[in-house]
């Protein structure tokens, strides 16, 4: 069972206030989200005392992180919904057009999402259409690169996970026990290869569930720049 409360550090003249999760892994993990959140997995009986050292020992690097999502908040900001307003899709950065037609449909066009409305385009409409389009395309993508990796996890003889698309606050993915692969619908907003590299990630959870040497060696193996990949996603701050 994990275990989740808050827990603050003073660094210098700043408070850096995280969301620790206590679980049976034996590293302790730090990520600086999007929306300036730190989320910190750390083993389970690991004490104050120690975790502070860590936290302290990362702390520059933590504001390093949270100044560069600052940086770019304003892809962050709450959307309209309106013509020429920017959104992302497969990490290009697209301006949005939307024009009344005989459908209500969406199309992609070089660096154009257009949306086309019965009667008026309005917000609202747009907004709905729009999600629909990338949740389509969420399980468009997310399945063709579970079947481009399935055959390497099909040998080594596992049973092949649900995939569940979701909108998640603070994670891209995840792997359940009950064999569910759960992606972040955001993710579609995010460059291929760094959509690649989380399903190959939850994927080596098959067969190894924590982080821990051996996870890293069998994706080291089959994606040997994932680290190149991964900070890739980390900036993209969708």
């Amino acid at each position: 069972m994990n275990m989740t409360t808050r827990y603050s550090i003073q660094h210098e003249d700043k408070l850096l206030t995280c969301e620790l999760k206590r679980s049976d892994r034996k590293t302790i993990e730090i990520s600086v989200h999007p929306d300036k959140s730190i989320i910190v997995r750390a083993p389970r009986r690991i004490s104050h005392k120690e975790l502070d050292k860590v936290l302290q020992k990362k702390a520059n690097w933590i504001i390093k992180k949270l100044h560069h999502c600052e940086k770019l908040a304003p892809r962050n900001m709450t959307k309209n919904y309106t013509e020429g307003e920017e959104h992302f899709y497969l990490g290009r950065q697209c301006r949005l057009k939307t024009i009344s037609g005989n459908s209500n449909d969406v199309k992609f066009s070089e660096d154009r999402i257009v949306i086309s409305c019965i009667d008026e385009p309005e917000p609202e409409k747009v907004k709905h259409l729009l999600e629909d389009w990338y949740w389509n395309k969420a399980e468009e993508s997310f399945e063709r690169y579970i079947e481009k990796w399935w055959s390497v996890f099909e040998k080594r003889g596992f049973s092949k996970p649900r995939l569940r698309i979701k909108k998640m606050k603070t994670r891209w993915g995840s792997l359940s026990t009950k064999g569910n692969l759960s992606l972040n619908v955001e993710l579609i907003k995010a460059p291929e290869e760094c959509i690649e590299y989380l399903v190959v990630h939850e994927l080596c959870h098959l067969e190894h569930h924590n982080h821990g040497r051996d996870f890293y060696r069998l994706l080291e193996e089959l994606l040997p720049d994932w680290k190149e990949r991964r900070k890739q996603l980390k900036q993209s701050a969708l």
